[in-house]
């Protein structure tokens, strides 16, 4: 009984450590990131807590030059990581196009459509909607 107790704490304090950051790992936007920068960059993921007690990460993408930082909240029970913030070194006026841009040229496409699931699926209907009245 001594011995079940003390692995499933052992166990529980092991999971306790990674927290969020191994949960964001487990996601899309996680898993692209880490992909992105198999063949070359560096990624840093950083736990951060939010005001209202969420889980979170930092996370900081150095590739070709580009230096790209971005919040999530993790959602561990759904495999969920949002974006709430970003920011690029040198860019002032950042937006959510000019993030997936940047996304899309540091790393491709299937970067950008898995930390801005809906702002890419609206840009590619836009695509396809122009393409329609050629």
């Amino acid at each position: 009984m001594k011995k079940i107790f003390a692995i499933a704490l052992t166990s529980l304090l092991l999971s306790a450590c990674g927290g969020a950051k191994d949960e964001f790992a487990k996601t899309d936007s996680g898993r692209a990131l880490m992909a992105c920068v198999a063949g070359g960059g560096s990624l840093d993921i950083q736990n951060i807590a939010f005001d209202n007690q969420q889980k979170g990460v930092d996370v900081k993408l150095l590739k070709n030059n580009k230096n790209i930082e971005m919040q999530f909240s993790v959602d561990g029970k759904i495999n969920q990581a949002s974006l709430v913030g970003a920011s690029i070194a040198g860019e002032k006026n950042l937006t959510r196009f000019s993030l997936m841009l940047n996304l899309e040229l540091v790393c491709g496409g299937d970067l950008a459509s898995k930390i801005l699931p809906d702002d890419y699926r609206n840009l590619q209907m836009l695509n396809q909607f122009r393409g329609i009245l050629r």
